[in-house]
């Protein structure tokens, strides 16, 4: 007997459609939905999850490697961050981690029938190897993650993506230290589902604090202690950080110049005097409450 029978009183071919949605068995799923029409007229609507179906299937794209792989990281990160259009997803997260789940797993194991590397770009900052994040092979994630930040330090989403397998694999202080390179970068982004319970709640609470409210809850993360101080930067370093750090300024980017400015700011990086002063002065000019409070913790660490 199968399992199943054993509870006829239940929506067994909708649960079933269900979970065939989740593995993106397009025949399945409406082959369950017939017969849950037709054993259980009275149970739940099937036209939600017909409707989700049609809009996974216009929304996953063909298994083309490499064109494609682009748009399905966006489908997945669209599933994760609960932006679908579709009411029916929307309210099932555990459905949607499925079928980003499914969506990561055909396109990683397509790239390797190609042959690509999974270092090579994807797109958004974020190499092939990202999708081992949501597929459970976290250990070539954060390799090809590493390698991805190691090519282009401002890759925010980069940054974020290794903090979350660097969690995963229970590396809690450097998995803080890749988080706030990336919110340094991208202290507004916000639908990135982040690994690390304990960022996400510093981030919610500390925007409720009018000091540190919007994109400013990263400069306060750091100077609470949530993200690891700097320590002595490399001459390359330096360089890196005080072009970017210019560059943000003359952007309008306060809140990420002002980030980048905290590591040459830190007497522990070794930075010039000049340049030091430099950037003080214009950390200053940005937020001159933040800028006193960074001053204000530099002294008491002196003092210490």
């Amino acid at each position: 007997m199968d399992q199943l029978d054993l509870f006829r009183d239940a929506p067994r071919y909708y649960i079933t459609a269900v979970e065939r949605l989740g593995r993106l068995d397009w025949e399945g799923v409406e082959q369950a939905l017939d017969a849950h029409a037709r054993v259980f007229p009275r149970g739940p609507d099937p036209e939600p999850v017909r409707r989700a179906a049609r809009w996974l299937r216009d929304a996953v794209p063909p298994l083309e490697v490499p064109r494609r792989g682009a748009d399905a990281l966006q489908v997945c990160r669209t599933l994760l961050e609960g932006r679908v259009p579709d009411a029916f997803l929307r309210e099932k997260p555990d459905l949607r981690r499925r079928v980003a789940r499914t969506v990561a797993s055909l396109f990683l194991r397509s790239a390797r029938a190609a042959g690509i590397p999974l270092s090579e770009p994807l797109g958004q900052g974020l190499p092939w190897g990202v999708f081992g994040l949501w597929t459970g092979r976290v250990d070539e994630a954060r390799v090809a993650l590493e390698g991805a930040v190691r090519g282009d330090p401002g890759a925010g989403l980069a940054w974020l993506a290794l903090g979350d397998a660097l969690t995963l694999q229970g590396s809690a202080p450097a998995a803080r230290a890749a988080y706030r390179e990336g919110f340094g970068l991208l202290p507004c982004e916000d639908g990135w589902p982040l690994a690390d319970p304990l960022v996400v709640r510093a981030r919610d609470e500390l925007r409720t604090e009018a000091v540190w409210s919007g994109s400013w809850w990263a400069v306060g993360a750091y100077e609470e202690g949530v993200f690891p101080r700097y320590a002595r930067l490399t001459p390359q370093e330096i360089q890196a950080r005080g072009e970017r750090f210019f560059r943000l300024c003359r952007e309008g980017r306060h809140p990420e110049a002002f980030f980048q400015g905290l590591a040459i700011s830190e007497r522990s990086a070794s930075v010039g005097v000049d340049l030091c002063a430099t950037v003080r002065r214009k950390m200053r000019s940005m937020n001159p409450q933040v800028f006193s409070l960074h001053m204000e913790r530099i002294r008491r660490g002196d003092a210490s």
